[in-house]
């Protein structure tokens, strides 16, 4: 995220920081954080990814869910924020630094703590003096007939930022002035680009040379903050949920490996408790033959019976016998123990079992899954439709939390997912409507010329106890919409 973008957002966001009040602090993935804010606008996830090269801020509506456990860091951040209200903001574009300051902080002697939001480094905990604040930035702008010279003396002008640089000796010198009076004024377009699959490549707070945009489409537009939430969208959130699930395989696997040792570890301990086991064998023995031997005698042999028993010479024969009695009923009572542990683990083992399965039917792709049909909708999306009951229980397992779900009212029928690449992406109307008919068609409603439909999200859809397979319960209804079917449309939209 290049400076002049960040100060781009840092101004749009000033008035949607001030008075809203801090609810969670999330790792949302390597190097990326969400702040959940109560604005004027409702609840806002404000995202930054931090690094070198691809940092980005930007706000969603659509919050991403994280199961990943706070780092340390994380929780130092919460106790000092967490449900506090931002009544100050100052921002340091050309450092790409934005400062927060909350009202009822806890003060440390004569400093108080301030929330700094580093695109470089990341988020954390600075404490100034009472009386201190973060330094605004005296920014110099270049005029228009040294523009080339400060371009080579760069280090001089923090405003000429190195994708600016590699921008501006692209254009003739009175393009390249007018590029610097647009972002010494702060106002005007955004530029993003995107490729031939409607991804966003690029943001800029300026437009990029024919090489730079080549092969990509432009959409402009001064509404920094929609532009930016669908840039990060693109370029974080997806990514970030791909990390999330990798994360989540990582864990079953460690999971498993743990539950192996565990059962390794137990082997060995059951060949350990028989080995004590078997000392009854000697010690009743020795109990048999102790009317003709001398209690008292300590030997380290005996040969009894044709068999040779190893004594400790330090005890007596007496006492060797009462301790492979005592050895014989520790190693019972440790089976028995052990057979207990064993049940617990095979319990352990079938959730493991359960949970890898569930992963690897959400990872498998649909046209493995024989109980499921897998459409493209007109807009390119992906649906999926069960074919029977066990058909739409694996819908449900191959889909996201955020990916909308949808059933014919008023009767039985099918459950259609509508697969989505992030928390939030917008869906268009052509897209609903034909994943509504698909659910209409193999429905109670599939010879009627019309058909209501219920639209929710699959994180809402919940399974209902003690009943039929396929019976849920919605939380929350994302939408209805009323459908005219069409018979042939299976067939058009079908991969």
């Amino acid at each position: 995220m290049d400076a002049h973008l960040f100060r781009r957002f840092a101004k749009a966001a000033e008035h949607l920081l001030m008075q809203a009040r801090l609810e969670k602090i999330h790792n949302l993935g390597q190097d990326l954080f969400g702040f959940l804010f109560y604005t004027t606008q409702g609840k806002l996830q404000l995202c930054l990814q931090a690094g070198r090269q691809d940092s980005l801020l930007f706000f969603t509506k659509h919050p991403l869910q994280t199961g990943m456990t706070p780092t340390s860091h994380v929780m130092l951040l919460r106790k000092y924020f967490k449900n506090h209200r931002v009544v100050s903001v100052v921002a340091q574009p050309f450092a790409r630094k934005l400062w927060l300051f909350f009202a009822q902080a806890e003060t440390k002697d004569t400093s108080l703590p301030w929330l700094l939001l580093d695109l470089k480094n990341g988020p954390s905990l600075e404490w100034l003096k009472v009386s201190e604040t973060p330094c605004s930035e005296n920014v110099v702008w270049p005029e228009s007939l040294d523009l080339a010279e400060c371009c080579a003396n760069w280090r001089n002008w923090p405003v000429l930022t190195p994708a600016l640089r590699r921008t501006l000796k692209y254009f003739p010198p009175l393009d390249a002035q007018a590029i610097i009076r647009d972002l010494e004024t702060g106002d005007g377009d955004i530029f993003l680009y995107k490729d031939a699959n409607d991804q966003v490549k690029k943001i800029s707070a300026w437009p990029l040379a024919d090489h730079e945009s080549q092969d990509l489409t432009l959409v402009t537009s001064p509404q920094v903050l929609d532009l930016l939430e669908e840039a990060g969208k693109n370029l974080v959130l997806a990514n970030a949920l791909k990390a999330k699930q990798h994360a989540e395989a990582q864990a079953l696997t460690l999971k498993r490996k743990k539950l192996a040792r565990l059962k390794a570890k137990l082997d060995e301990e059951e060949t350990r408790l028989n080995n004590l086991c078997a000392a009854k064998e000697k010690a009743i023995l020795l109990q048999n033959h102790l009317w003709e031997l001398d209690k008292e005698a300590k030997v380290s042999t005996l040969i009894l019976e044709d068999a040779t028993i190893t004594l400790d010479p330090r005890l007596s024969i007496l006492e060797n016998m009462q301790r492979f009695f005592h050895s014989a009923a520790r190693g019972k009572r440790g089976l028995e123990y052990l057979a207990e542990r064993r049940a617990k683990l095979a319990i352990e083992e079938a959730q493991l079992t359960k949970e890898i399965e569930d992963q690897t039917t959400t990872s498998k792709t649909p046209n493995t899954t024989p109980n499921v049909q897998e459409f493209l909708s007109s807009d390119g999306f992906l649906l999926l439709r069960g074919r029977n009951a066990k058909g739409n229980l694996t819908c449900r397992k191959l889909a996201h939390g955020h990916d909308i779900w949808l059933h014919t009212q008023g009767g039985p029928g099918c459950h259609v997912i509508i697969k989505l690449k992030y928390p939030g992406e917008e869906i268009p109307e052509t897209t609903l409507i034909e994943a509504g008919c698909l659910a209409a068609l193999k429905s109670w409603r599939k010879d009627a010329p019309d058909a209501e439909i219920t639209y929710a999200y699959v994180k809402h859809i919940k399974p209902m106890r003690g009943q039929a397979q396929g019976t849920v319960r919605i939380d929350k209804v994302f939408c209805t919409r009323h459908i005219q079917l069409d018979p042939n449309l299976e067939q058009k939209l079908s991969k």
